[in-house]
C-alpha cells in the first residue's frame, strides 16, 4: 500500500497504542519505556543511521540509470534490503521512535517514486501505471496516518479488531502485515518497479520479452493485491470520516 506501507512500515519500529498505555511493569523488558534521550541521540541512534544509509544510496540510482542501469538497480535493491535491517535494529535495541518511523516511510516512498519515474523515463513502465500507483500509495499513506497517527503501529490498528475487510484482504493483512503473505505484498512494492526499470536493460542483453513477462507475473499479481488492500483502506477511512461528521451533526 503505499501501502500500505504502503513501500512499509511503522509497525516494525513502534509499540501499539494499547501497549503504550500499559504500566511499565506490565511491559516486556524490551518494550518498557526508556529514559528520556536528547534529540541528537535519537537522530543518531543506530536504526536511524541505517535509514540514513538507505537514503544515501538513492541518489546513485538516477546517476547510473542511463549508462549503468544494473548498478542503479543494485543500489536501489541494497537500499530496499536495508529496510528490514533498520526495523530489526530498532526492536532489538529498544530504539523505536516516531522520528525513525517517519524517516523509514519517507525513504521507502521517496525511493519507490524515484524508481517509478526512472522506469517511465526508460520506457520500462507506462506513465499511467506509474501515476496511478504513486497516487494510490500517497492517498493510502495520508489516510492511514491521518487516522492512526504518525509513529503509531498503524498497520496493526488499521487491520486489527473492529475492522472488517473482505476475508481475502483480512488474510493478506493478518498480524499487521507481518505474516508471510503480508511481507510478500510489501516486497512487491519494491520488486515490481525495480523489474520494470531493469526491463529495457534485460532486453538489450538478449532476455526475451516472454521470459521477462513471466518474471513479472508474480510481483504484478502481488502488487495488484496490495492495490486492492489500499483501496479498502481508503474506502474505510472515508466511511469513518462520514460517520464522524454525521454523528457530530456536521455537513
Amino acid at each position: 500500500m503505499a501501502l500500505l506501507q504502503q513501500e512499509a512500515a511503522l509497525v516494525k519500529r513502534s509499540p501499539s497504542r494499547r501497549e503504550a498505555l500499559r504500566p511499565a511493569a506490565s511491559l516486556p523488558a524490551d518494550r518498557a519505556p526508556s529514559q528520556p534521550r536528547s534529540p541528537r541521540s535519537v537522530a543518531l541512534a543506530l536504526p536511524n543511521l541505517i535509514t540514513y544509509a538507505r537514503a544515501a544510496l538513492l541518489p546513485g540510482v538516477p546517476l547510473f540509470a542511463d549508462q549503468r542501469p544494473l548498478i542503479a538497480g543494485a543500489l536501489y535493491a541494497a537500499s530496499a534490503l536495508l529496510d528490514a535491517v533498520d526495523g530489526a535494529a530498532a526492536r532489538a535495541l529498544g530504539q523505536s521512535s516516531a522520528f525513525g518511523a517517519f524517516m523509514d516511510v519517507a525513504v521507502d516512498n521517496g525511493g519507490r517514486a524515484l524508481l517509478w519515474c526512472l522506469a517511465v523515463a526508460n520506457g520500462g513502465a507506462a506513465p499511467s501505471l506509474a501515476a496511478l500507483t504513486l497516487l494510490l500509495e500517497g492517498l493510502c499513506l495520508a489516510a492511514t496516518h491521518a487516522q492512526h497517527g504518525a509513529g503509531a503501529a498503524w498497520k496493526s490498528e488499521a487491520f486489527g479488531p473492529g475492522r472488517c475487510p473482505p476475508p481475502l484482504l483480512a488474510w493478506l493483512a493478518s498480524d499487521g502485515l507481518r505474516a508471510p503473505q503480508g511481507q510478500l505484498l510489501l516486497t512487491s512494492l519494491h520488486v515490481l518497479p525495480l523489474l520494470l526499470f531493469l526491463g529495457p536493460a534485460a532486453a538489450a542483453r538478449g532476455v526475451g520479452p516472454g521470459s521477462w513477462r513471466a518474471l513479472l507475473l508474480l510481483p504484478a499479481a502481488l502488487r495488484a493485491a496490495a492495490a486492492a488492500l489500499e483501496l479498502w483502506v481508503l474506502v474505510e477511512h472515508l466511511g469513518r470520516l462520514l460517520a464522524l461528521d454525521a454523528s457530530a451533526g456536521r455537513g
